[in-house]
């Protein structure tokens, strides 16, 4: 499938309000415990994915419709090679790993991370780290 690139005459602010708003929210869940890392995760990945639509927005007047963080990058560093980084690259997979249990949890269908073994399932993602914040 491939992504939508979507015009808008909102400004860079209305994305990147939204993505402090979610960062926070990571920050709040982080500090919670271990009961909502996979929301933390999720919340971060979220900021990561409304922060690059900004900096879109802010170059152009468009973004990419997709959650997919690498994309995301790829078409921002067009703009900025920062974004096509190894390390960087790196460090937003961590958050992409939490698309979907931040989202439905157990109920997920992807778990890179997950181990199963017979009669028992571990989900990988669910382990945050407090230093993800600070990627």
């Amino acid at each position: 499938m491939k992504d939508e690139i979507v015009k808008t005459d909102k400004p860079f602010s209305v994305f990147a309000s939204e993505a402090d708003r979610d960062y926070l929210l990571a920050r709040l869940l982080s500090f919670a415990g271990a009961g909502f890392a996979s929301r933390a995760g999720y919340f971060a990945q979220q900021a990561c994915e409304k922060y690059m639509k900004a900096f879109m927005i802010q170059q152009d007047g468009e973004f990419l419709w997709t959650h997919d963080l690498h994309r995301l990058a790829e078409k921002c560093s067009k703009y900025d090679a920062k974004f096509a980084d190894a390390e960087f690259l790196k460090h937003i997979k961590i958050f992409d790993n939490f698309v979907e249990v931040g989202r439905y949890g157990g109920a997920s269908r992807y778990d890179p991370l997950s181990i199963k073994t017979s009669g028992v399932e571990i989900t990988g993602v669910s382990v945050w780290e407090g230093r993800y914040l600070q990627i």
